[in-house]
């Protein structure tokens, strides 16, 4: 079963964590736990989705195999560059990044790691 990391616990959450929840009730996948710097970020997540979240973004990567960032555009890269580093793929909320030089570097990052790098667009 795939382990999901979700980095990022702001407005985006909603949707995706529905989604996850759908997912786990099909056996398809199981949420790892949340992850933002915010520790009242953190806490809110946990008490509103009963979820797990953890203290800092390598112990998130530690306990998933892919991650779903949903992180401001501006810091998905350093995201991605660690998760990649720790071979784990990527799904990232659009836009993949600021600037076209970000998302190119981001996109590189992946496909320097071997890892799948996906871009949500609904």
């Amino acid at each position: 079963m795939i382990r999901i990391g979700m980095v990022g616990l702001g407005m985006a959450v909603q949707p995706h964590m529905l989604a996850i929840r759908d997912l786990e009730a099909a056996g398809r996948v199981r949420l790892a736990g949340g992850y933002a710097p915010s520790v009242a970020r953190r806490e809110a997540f946990a008490a509103k989705w009963n979820a797990p979240v953890f203290g800092t973004l390598d112990a998130l990567i530690a306990e998933s195999d892919q991650l779903l960032v949903l992180t401001p555009p501006g810091a998905r890269l350093p995201v991605a560059e660690a998760a990649a580093a720790a071979r784990k793929h990527l799904i990232v909320e659009k836009p993949l990044e600021i600037t076209a030089a970000r998302a190119e570097a981001l996109v590189g990052v992946a496909a320097r790691a071997g890892v799948t790098l996906g871009v949500v667009f609904q």
